[in-house]
């Protein structure tokens, strides 16, 4: 495994996080017109839980700042206004959540794999 081998897994991962947050502003701006600025943070709470699931903290922190920063062009109001503090709030409260559970998931997964007996 050379050092270019080692660089390109995180980069992957990355790369897939904030491709999986493109196409939900892609999804988002679909469904625009019947959601007509409500819930701005909604949809992007999908990338960060994918991310948390298979990709790891860091890659789940990077979509969750994406949302926070593509969410917040989708409010009425943006970050100026109370109601779009709040909802950003509420959105990186539930984003946190997601990716303190991802990063516990993956530690029971490591844990489990040393405990597994080789099959035979």
């Amino acid at each position: 495994m050379t050092a270019l081998d080692d660089l390109r897994a995180p980069l992957k991962a990355y790369g897939v996080a904030a491709g999986a947050v493109a196409l939900t502003v892609a999804v988002r701006l679909f469904l625009e017109p019947w959601l007509d600025h409500r819930g701005p943070y909604l949809l992007f709470v999908l990338p960060v839980l994918a991310a948390a699931s298979f990709r790891g903290v860091g890659p789940s922190l990077c979509a969750a700042f994406l949302g926070l920063i593509a969410g917040g062009s989708f409010g009425g109001g943006g970050l100026t206004e109370p109601q779009g503090l709040a909802e950003a709030a509420i959105y990186l409260m539930i984003a946190g959540g997601i990716i303190l559970c991802g990063r516990e998931v993956d530690r029971l997964r490591a844990q489990s794999s040393v405990n597994t007996p080789p099959s035979s």
